[in-house]
């Protein structure tokens, strides 16, 4: 298959665009794989379309020889299915042929060539336990790269799934819930965490993130903003993308410092005891200010110049 992504008008895009190949995994297995991709990056480098390259990759295939590649063609953020923090829930639970030192290892390799990544993860699932779940912060804060979506998530088990498929057939027994949701996906298999603390670190989590996924809104506008300039000022563009870099990874820190608060306070709890109503009222206004300033603070951020009415 030939892709030409040439553009009509000139050899440059005006607005340097992302262009996200969406492929599950961007190398194919093997030598013939590797050529392939090879072929791929000297292509796009050729081109030299001054665009941004996201793709999806697997842990176990990265290394220096295949960054240098990437990093060439303009490559500057790689999705990795971490998923766990502990071997015995990717390999067992999630039946993955991967290890997290090999996730490890990848992302420093990442890190060093000045990549993004991007490790896709699943905090909670059908047999989660405060145990694997403090495994999993350590795991994320070891790594340096996480984001909202990974630190509040949860797996969705869809019928067509193995895990799917497992449980409906009885090869994995499940907690199901007591109540049916309104919110229940459709071709997902319903369930609870078996193990009560967790179910319950689940849900107020889900309530008291709520309004944070508001910021990484915000912040994908200001990065569209970003690369307007790239094409006027490549020199401002770069420094702003350092300062969205940071106040992004700041968001994210502040984020998982308000999962562990709310994690160590279940851990403790009595789950009869009367005091988590008023904890978990203090605790979601605590967000719900922070929210509101960070807001602020980027709404007023300008990096776009507005022409003189």
């Amino acid at each position: 298959m030939k892709i030409d992504l040439t553009p009509h008008s000139s050899n440059k895009f005006k607005s340097p665009p992302l262009i996200w190949f969406v492929d599950d995994n961007f190398v194919v297995p093997g030598k013939k794989g590797l050529e392939r991709t090879a072929k791929l990056c000297r292509g796009i480098k050729d081109l030299d379309l001054g665009v941004d390259i996201n793709i999806y990759l697997r842990a176990n295939q990265i290394n220096g020889r295949l960054l240098k590649l990437l990093d060439e063609c303009g490559v500057r953020s790689i999705f990795i299915g971490a998923e766990a923090g502990t071997n015995y829930t990717l390999q067992q639970i999630f039946k993955k042929n991967l290890s997290i030192e090999q996730t490890k290892r990848a992302i420093k390799l990442c890190s060093q060539k000045g990549i993004n990544v991007d490790p896709g993860f699943i905090m909670f699932h059908p047999w989660s336990t405060l145990k694997e779940i403090e495994s999993n912060i350590r795991f994320l804060e070891e790594i340096g790269q996480f984001t909202m979506y990974g630190i509040v998530s949860f797996l969705t088990a869809y019928k067509f799934t193995p895990i799917g498929k497992e449980m409906l057939s009885g090869e994995r027994t499940y907690k199901k819930p007591l109540f049916k949701s309104k919110e229940l996906i459709q071709d997902a298999v319903p369930y609870e965490i078996a193990d009560e603390k967790a179910e319950v670190l689940l849900c107020l989590t889900l309530k008291a993130f709520e309004e944070f996924h508001k910021l990484p809104e915000q912040f994908a506008k200001l990065k569209q903003e970003i690369r307007k300039i790239r094409s006027i000022n490549k020199e401002k563009a770069i420094a702003l993308d350092k300062e969205w870099t940071m106040r992004v990874n700041a968001m994210n820190r502040q984020g998982m410092a308000f999962f562990k608060e709310l994690f160590k306070f279940i851990k403790k709890a009595d789950l009869n005891d009367k005091s988590i109503k008023p904890f978990f009222g203090q605790f979601k206004s605590k967000i719900r200010s922070y929210v509101a300033k960070e807001s602020g603070e980027i709404e007023n951020l300008t990096f776009v110049k507005k022409k003189p009415e």
